[in-house]
């Protein structure tokens, strides 16, 4: 159950289990652990897979992620993503 949807692929929930990693930080997250799941809902795969994030990991990961792309900017329009 989601507390909070951003949208299909995207929400805050408790994770079920304490297998999964955070994609970050690289650490267990523990089984009800409220975090950040990315999912690829609506791809055409037979397997679910979700990605987690801690909350507190979702801002650096995010800076991060706009730091890749303003210096790889050019390339990436270039690519026509």
């Amino acid at each position: 159950m989601s507390l909070l949807r951003v949208n299909e692929r995207i929400s805050i929930k408790a994770c079920r289990t304490s297998s999964q990693k955070c994609i970050r930080c690289g650490e267990f997250l523990s089984k009800g652990t409220i975090a950040i799941s990315c999912n690829n809902t609506g791809d055409k795969l037979i397997l679910r897979k979700n990605l987690w994030l801690h909350i507190e990991c979702g801002m650096k990961f995010s800076i991060l992620i706009k730091k890749f792309y303003r210096k790889n900017k050019a390339e990436i329009i270039a690519m026509g993503v």
